[in-house]
């Protein structure tokens, strides 16, 4: 099965997880960045739930916690195609699923 997970300001958070609610053809897992800055164990949930996505899809934000998904990105450990967005460009930097759009 499909895995997604979305790590998202709290106003796209409630759009998605409704939305994730009526997909039965794959697993969806939305995270509100305000919920990793205020609660530590779902953060670490988070970053483990990005070890085994196939697709990864950030709105980066300013958020000091997106200093340690961040890291995480850059250091490896995510194998799946990430899509980052933001309102910032260069945020989105941090996509890699223009490089690898084939094998999809």
């Amino acid at each position: 099965m499909l895995k997604i997970v979305a790590i998202v300001w709290q106003s796209y958070y409630n759009m998605l997880l409704k939305a994730s609610k009526d997909i039965k053809d794959f697993s969806v897992k939305v995270y509100s960045v305000r919920a990793l800055e205020n609660e530590r164990q779902k953060l670490e949930d988070a970053l483990k739930e990005l070890d085994d996505a196939d697709i990864v899809f950030f709105y980066r934000s300013n958020e000091s916690v997106w200093e340690e998904i961040e890291r995480k990105v850059k250091e490896g450990g995510i194998k799946g195609k990430i899509v980052c967005l933001g309102h910032d460009p260069s945020y989105w930097t941090l996509s890699n699923w223009s490089r690898t759009l084939g094998s999809l």
